[in-house]
C-alpha cells in the first residue's frame, strides 16, 4: 500500500511540474540576452517549501509518503536535498552540511556536462 501512495503522489506531482513547466516561455524574465527559468526555480523553491512544511507536520507514515516521498519527489528532488541539508545544519555538521552543497551542487554540473558530451557523440 505505501509503494501504492508514493507512486500516486509521485504521477501527481509530475503532472503538476510539467504543467508548470509548460508556462514556463512566459515565466522566463530577461536578463541582458539570457533568459532566467523562473518556473524550475518556483517549482523547486516551492517543492523545498512544500516538503519543509510536511516534515515539520510529521504526519501519519502512509501520509508521509504520499505526500513527501510521493508528491515532492515527483515535484522536484530539490525539495529532497535542501532538507538534507537542513538536517546537517540543524545537527551542527558543518563539514558534511558543506561537503554535500559542495558535492551536489559540483557534481551535479559536471555531471550534465559530461552527459551532455557523451550524448552529442
Amino acid at each position: 500500500m505505501i509503494y501504492l501512495l508514493a507512486g500516486l503522489g509521485a504521477a501527481i506531482g509530475a503532472i503538476l511540474r510539467y504543467t508548470i513547466s509548460l508556462w514556463q516561455p512566459q515565466w522566463h524574465f530577461y536578463k541582458g540576452k539570457e533568459l532566467f527559468p523562473i518556473a524550475t526555480l518556483m517549482i523547486n523553491l516551492s517543492g523545498s517549501l512544500l516538503l519543509g512544511f510536511i516534515s515539520a507536520k510529521q504526519l501519519a507514515h502512509p501520509l508521509q509518503f504520499f505526500f513527501a516521498t510521493g508528491v515532492c519527489g515527483g515535484f522536484t528532488t530539490f525539495s529532497t536535498f535542501n532538507r538534507e541539508l537542513f538536517t546537517l545544519l540543524r545537527r551542527r555538521d558543518y563539514l558534511s552540511f558543506s561537503a554535500y552543497i559542495l558535492l551536489s551542487y559540483l557534481g551535479g554540473f559536471c555531471a550534465v556536462v559530461l552527459g551532455f558530451i557523451m550524448g552529442s557523440k
